[in-house]
Formats: C-alpha cells, structure tokens, sequence
C-alpha cells in the first residue's frame, strides 16, 4: 500500500482488485478535483473510478443510464467504509488517521449532499430527432431515468451515512422514504436493473416502518417472480435479519444494521 501511495497521480494502480478494495489518496478538495478534466488516459483506464475528475467521453450515461460520477461517489463511499473498518476489525490498520479520515467524510458528505444530476438528457442527441418528431418514447425514458437517478442519489446518502457514521436508523427514515417514492415512480412492470435493487436493499434494510417494510417486502417478491434472480430474494432475507434484530435492540443500547448482519453470518452481497 506504501508503494501504492508514492506512485505519480497519473499511474493507475488498481485497489479495487484486491479484496479489500481499499482508498486511494489524491490531493486536492473534492469539489475542485471533481471539475478537473482527466487525460485521456486516466479516463479509459479508470474503470474502478478511483480518481476523481471529469471524463466527458464516458459510456455510463449510454450503458447504464446514470451519471458517472454518481457511481464515482459510490466508489469513494465504499472505499472510505472499508479504511474504517480496518481501523476498527485490525486495531488501526488504516491508512487514514482519525484526522484524515473525517476531512474525506466531511468531503465526500458535502459534495454527495449537492451533487445534482446534468439537466442534459442520458440517451444521446439521436433520441432527441425523435423527441422533435413528436414521439413520446424519449421523454417518457428520460422521466424514467431521471427517477432511477433521484433513487440511487438518496439510496448513496443513506449508504454514507450508515457505512462511514453508522448513524442511528431513525435518521435516516426520510431518505429512506424518497427511495421508495423513486421507486414506485420508475415501476413499470419490468424487471429491475441491479442499481435499482441496490438502491432498494440499501433503503430497505432502514426502513423502520410496517407499511414502508411491506412495500419493501412486495417489491422484492414481485421483481423475484418476475426475473427468476435469486438477488432479489437473497436482499429480502437479509432485510429481514435486519428488521428482526432491530426489534429485539429496541430495548437496549445496541442498534443493529446490514453490514453487521452480513459480517457475523459471513454473507457478501452479489448484483446481476
């Protein structure tokens, strides 16, 4: 990791490889790296998004039909939430002191808060004939995308908060309850993408109430009937070991969340 660290800004080491898929460091505000446009070279080969930057000629917006750097965020928040809990499991093997640590959370807590997605459409200029042409495929897409987008932007602020501050459930209960309104909003019978049911799983494992359980609980049947993908069971059941055991730590000071869930019963979470 060392010798990671002393490499030159512009070589690609890849950490996400290695289990631990650990943080890199970089220099710089967030905000201000963000505006930076990379070489070209970093763009094509940045595909783990380790370093921040602008790289207009990414495919994610065409393939995935989201913004590049909203998955950039989740990259970072990931990363940030393991250095913790190697600090926490190794007794400080972090390669972040506490310092340093809480100045990239606070960055990346600011810049996800703002973050708003391009006012530019995600399916390209040669969907924008056919909008002229009066055809109602493309913005009824573009509303689409623009809910799945919103989804996965208050799923990625309830994700920070549990996996970098491991925040008390009840916090989060509106973030939560947008997630679910961005869901409904992009059901249209079809089988959901894999960012949809991390969004879902993400919110669902916070969900405090009955009704927002029950929602949470039809959403991942109906997507489990309708695409055969045991993921969407796997992320109910898991859901559920949340909920359980959150009911039991109502009457003491412990508080139970996903990752911890995860962590005792040895379980990793896969998305098609």
């Amino acid at each position: 990791m060392q010798q990671e660290m002393n490499e030159s800004p512009d070589t690609i080491t890849s950490v996400a490889s290695s289990p631990s898929f650990r943080l890199r460091q970089w220099e710089g505000r967030l905000d201000q790296r963000m505006n930076e446009l990379k070489e070209q070279h970093l763009g094509e080969n940045d595909i783990h998004l380790e370093i921040p930057g602008r790289w207009d000629s990414t495919m994610y917006p065409h393939v995935f039909g989201m913004p590049e750097t909203l998955l950039f965020l989740l990259s970072q928040v990931t990363r940030l939430g393991n250095e913790r809990d190697m600090s926490d499991l190794d007794g400080g093997s972090s390669i972040l002191d506490f310092r340093q640590f809480s100045s990239r959370a606070r960055s990346l807590e600011r810049y996800i808060c703002t973050w708003r997605p391009s006012s530019s459409p995600f399916h390209g200029e040669d969907n924008e004939d056919d909008d002229l042409n009066g055809n109602g495929a493309f913005k009824a897409n573009t509303i689409l995308s623009s809910h799945m987008v919103l989804a996965l932007h208050k799923a990625l602020l309830v994700f920070f908060y549990r996996r970098i501050y491991d925040v008390d459930p009840t916090i989060l209960q509106d973030r939560v309850w947008q997630v679910q309104d961005s869901l409904s909003r992009c059901d249209r019978g079809d089988i959901p993408t894999a960012p949809l049911l991390w969004a879902a799983f993400v919110a669902a494992c916070e969900a405090l109430d009955p009704t927002l359980r029950d929602w949470f609980t039809n959403w991942f049947n109906r997507s489990f009937k309708a695409s055969g993908l045991q993921n969407f069971k796997f992320a109910l059941n898991i859901a559920k070991q949340v909920w359980e055991k959150q009911g039991r730590s109502l009457s003491s000071d412990n508080s139970t969340s996903w990752p911890q869930v995860m962590r005792d019963s040895g379980m990793s979470m896969f998305y098609v």
